[in-house]
């Protein structure tokens, strides 16, 4: 655990050294509102279903945004050489980077996202599911865009290769969670999506650390 909360540590340093990418996710969520809001008109507003929907679409392209940055410095400082001759333990490493994108590049996200719900006048409950679904999508993400930054980072057209395989793993956490979403504005059970999003997680959790060791030692050998 030691080692998981020094790189931690580690990474964190990294993203706030070069807090220009964070606010460009931030930036480009709000992007995505205004054109929404502007293409939909007066009945944007309206529309609860088109917020919701456009809320988890720009949430969701936010945190993709970013993703190439995970391993990027790392192959071009030769950061990753020096973990693998220190015999770091890359599994550890892997999960260290994916907890600390999501807690720098996505919380920042949900939390505008929240308070963009709460503005708009939407119940504390739903927008307690909503917290719960997206942090489970973007953590899942997290687990995904690790190794496949690993895989992509540094190559040409890294960034649009990584965005191209993120992308259909990406469809049932996002439409889980898009339909949790709905049933909880709707009143309705939100119990199955919610279980669905936390078991897709807990296997991705228990395997994709090793297929991120896995990335890491291919690229560098």
């Amino acid at each position: 655990m030691k080692l998981f909360f020094t790189l931690c540590s580690f990474e964190l340093t990294r993203y706030y050294a070069s807090l220009t990418d964070i606010l460009n996710s931030v930036a480009f969520f709000a992007l995505i509102i205004i054109i929404s809001a502007v293409s939909a008109g007066p009945t944007f507003t309206n529309n609860d279903y088109l917020v919701i929907g456009s809320i988890w679409t720009a949430s969701v392209l936010s945190c993709v945004l970013t993703l190439d940055l995970i391993f990027n410095k790392d192959f071009r400082e030769g950061t990753a050489d020096l973990f693998i001759l220190c015999s770091v333990s890359l599994e550890i490493l892997s999960l260290a980077k994916a907890f600390s994108y999501w807690l720098t590049n996505c919380l920042s996200i949900i939390t505008v996202a929240s308070f963009t719900f709460l503005l708009m006048g939407f119940k504390f409950e739903f927008i307690l599911n909503f917290l719960v679904c997206i942090s489970l999508v973007t953590l899942t993400m997290s687990l995904i865009g690790v190794a496949l930054s690993a895989l992509t980072a540094n190559s040409r057209n890294g960034t649009l290769l990584l965005t191209i395989l993120v992308f259909p793993m990406m469809i049932p956490p996002v439409i889980f969670g898009t339909s949790s979403s709905l049933n909880a504005y709707n009143g309705l059970d939100v119990s199955n999506e919610v279980l669905f999003l936390i078991g897709f997680f807990m296997l991705l959790l228990s395997t994709l650390p090793w297929a991120s060791a896995a990335a890491i030692k291919t690229r560098i050998h």
